[in-house]
């Protein structure tokens, strides 16, 4: 190898390293926020989640993780700069399967493409929607029997509980008049 492709081979491989390092050092999130919070996502509601952080960094996405922020519900929620410093992306209460997910607290943070890593604190997004049923997980057999209770307010009519259930590879769907 001569000379000339050395150069441009280290020159190169700098370039790569010293973004790699300026993401990483320079890529700060001051704060997450969600609107509507909280949302119906079996209304089709959706929630804007909007991040103030280091300006021009590019390759930042949302992910949505279970409360206690072990398991990774929902990623490739892309952020996009709309604004110096103002990020947003748009989350339709789904899963990574594109599952509609349970109501309940979920944690959302900032993830780096770049550097996979998380940057910046939590926040929180709460979904109003499916219900868990208790047992949970509830297999039917044909002879037991579940629970599921809502919370209205009286004398509100017309009321109908989406029950979602499993057979094999499909997902069916049953209203349920209140």
């Amino acid at each position: 190898m001569n000379n000339s492709k050395k150069v441009v081979l280290i020159s190169s491989f700098l370039v790569m390293m010293f973004m790699a390092v300026t993401a990483m050092a320079y890529t700060e999130v001051s704060s997450i926020t969600a609107s509507p919070n909280p949302f119906n996502n079996i209304n089709g509601e959706t929630t804007t989640i909007t991040v103030e952080a280091t300006s021009g960094v590019t390759d930042l996405e949302i992910r949505a993780l279970s409360s206690d922020e072990s398991t990774v519900i929902r990623s490739g929620l892309n952020l996009t700069e709309i604004s110096s410093g103002v990020y947003t992306t748009i989350w339709n209460g789904r899963d990574n399967n594109n599952a509609i997910v349970l109501a309940g607290s979920y944690k959302v943070r900032v993830f780096n493409l770049a550097t996979t890593t998380y940057i910046g604190a939590s926040s929180t997004i709460n979904v109003q929607g499916l219900l868990p049923a208790s047992p949970n997980p509830f297999t039917p057999t044909g002879t037991n029997a579940t629970t599921i209770t809502v919370q209205a307010t009286p004398g509100q009519a017309g009321l109908v509980a989406k029950v979602r259930y499993v057979s094999g590879y499909y997902y069916y769907y049953e209203n349920i008049s209140l």
